[in-house]
C-alpha cells in the first residue's frame, strides 16, 4: 500500500500563489518585477530564486515578502493565508509546554 504525504505548508502557500497568479494571468516573472517596483525603498524585495522556490513549495516567504505580492497582486487574502501558517506554527511550539503544564498539576 502506497501512504499519501500529507500536504506541506509550504505546498498549501505554493497551491494559493500559483492560483493567485493564474487568475491575474501572470508569470512568475510578471510577479517578481511587479513586487519589486512597488518596493518603497527601490531595494529587491525578493530574488526570481526565492519566488521558484515558494512556487515550488520549498519555502515560505516572510511576511514582507508576502504583503509586496499581495499588493502586487491586488489579493491582500494571500497575506491573511501566511499569516494563518505563523499562527499554526505557534501554536504547535506552544501546545507542548501546554502539555507538560498539565502533566506537572
Amino acid at each position: 500500500m502506497h501512504k499519501s504525504a500529507a500536504v506541506t505548508d509550504e505546498q498549501n502557500f505554493a497551491s494559493n500563489l500559483n492560483q493567485c497568479l493564474g487568475e491575474k494571468q501572470w508569470t512568475p516573472t510578471m510577479l517578481y518585477v511587479q513586487s519589486n517596483v512597488l518596493s518603497a525603498d527601490g531595494r529587491e524585495v525578493f530574488s526570481p530564486r526565492s519566488l521558484q522556490k515558494w512556487l515550488s513549495g520549498k519555502g515560505l516567504p516572510k511576511i514582507e515578502s508576502t504583503v509586496a505580492m499581495a499588493e502586487a497582486l491586488d489579493m491582500p487574502e494571500l497575506i491573511m493565508k501566511r499569516v494563518e501558517l505563523e499562527i499554526a506554527k505557534f501554536r504547535q511550539i506552544k501546545s507542548p509546554a501546554r502539555q507538560m503544564q498539565t502533566i506537572g498539576n
